[in-house]
């Protein structure tokens, strides 16, 4: 389970990130949704709320 956690961590930052960086209308939904589904998850493996994994 640490691994899932470790890549769902990565996978969230590569979207935090995306977003701080993208200009495209399309890339920022892109990396939203990725960001959400990433939190989603890591949510529910974790038992941590979704807006406090967001920060």
């Amino acid at each position: 389970m640490e691994n899932r956690l470790w890549l769902l961590d990565h996978i969230r930052s590569i979207a935090q990130l995306g977003l701080r960086y993208a200009n495209n209308p399309y890339d920022i939904e892109r990396y939203e949704k990725l960001l959400d589904l990433a939190c989603e998850e890591y949510s529910m493996l974790s038992e941590i709320k979704q807006p406090i994994i967001i920060e």
